[in-house]
């Protein structure tokens, strides 16, 4: 009877109703419930879980110490985008190709101009993730940090950057322009990326006394106190909506999304060891 109320895998209220027309047995709804529970289809076709509370990052003590990376493609046009933690400040390097051999080259050009950051952040995409990059991050000695795969949130300060960047490509026709308004603009800091990033206003076409252009120390204490205010206030929000999920074991079986005939479900999985904070090796299908 169990099965014949879930055969179409309605949910728990659904099935619970439809036998209620027309059964009943003691212990009814603790056996549908049970037997829902562990139906193997449902399980694979769950919702996904809600939303954890947010991990913010470090701040960083100095521009250029905790870059952001991220590729893109806008207009059939493939770019990639690097940005600073502490200042904001954002370079945006359109690719002929997105091999790690080109995204190496571009990001050795900015390190050259800019120094050689201690943290690089990516996501885990083919480019980044391929050996030839962690050749790289080993001999110009970067810690290179990836974001769990499928899961681009925790690479939140490049993907953000990427939203910026595309909303002003498509908004503007002089991308260059764009970029140079985006640095002088001041964001939520009371200052703006170049002057976080070079201690000093850059000339746009603005009218601006040449005073103004001088270089004028920013407070390292201060920025990252407003860096970590703005931190907290984004917390508060997103937080509302979130909750803490516990932390999973080795060997204990879970659940991670594949796609299956065109459509995401869940997969069944086992933890092989924990690689950071929220952050697991699963072993599932045969590959981790």
């Amino acid at each position: 009877m169990k099965k014949e109320v879930h055969s179409t895998h309605s949910g728990i209220e659904g099935c619970l109703k439809r036998a209620r027309e027309s059964l009943f047995w003691p212990g009814m709804t603790g056996d549908i419930k049970h037997y829902i529970s562990t139906c193997e289809i449902c399980q694979a076709f769950q919702p996904n879980q809600q939303k954890e509370t947010l991990m913010n990052h470090e701040v960083p003590t100095h521009p250029w110490e905790k870059v952001g990376v991220d590729l893109f493609t806008l207009d059939g046009k493939d770019y990639l985008v690097c940005v600073d933690y502490y200042s904001n400040f954002c370079e945006v390097d359109r690719l002929e190709n997105t091999s790690s051999e080109t995204v190496i080259r571009k990001l050795k050009a900015h390190f050259a101009r800019y120094g050689i950051p201690s943290t690089v952040v990516s996501d885990n995409g083919p480019q980044l993730s391929s050996d030839s990059f962690a050749k790289f991050a080993n001999d110009w000695s970067f810690n290179h940090l990836t974001s769990s795969p499928h899961y681009p949130r925790s690479n939140g300060k490049a993907e953000s950057a990427v939203k910026t960047v595309k909303t002003l490509f498509l908004k503007n026709k002089d991308q260059f322009m764009a970029l140079l308004n985006h640095r002088s603009t001041p964001n939520k800091t009371g200052t703006s990326p170049s002057q976080a990033f070079f201690n000093r206003r850059i000339r746009t076409l603005l009218p601006i006394a040449k005073s103004l252009l001088k270089p004028q120390v920013l407070d390292p204490q201060k920025h990252r106190k407003a860096l970590k205010e703005n931190q907290r206030r984004s917390a508060i929000y997103y937080n509302s909506h979130a909750k803490d999920l516990p932390p999973l074991a080795k060997g204990e079986e879970v659940r991670l999304k594949s796609r299956s005939r065109g459509h995401e479900c869940w997969q069944k999985g086992v933890i092989t060891r924990q690689l950071q904070q929220r952050s697991y090796e699963v072993e599932s299908g045969g590959g981790v």
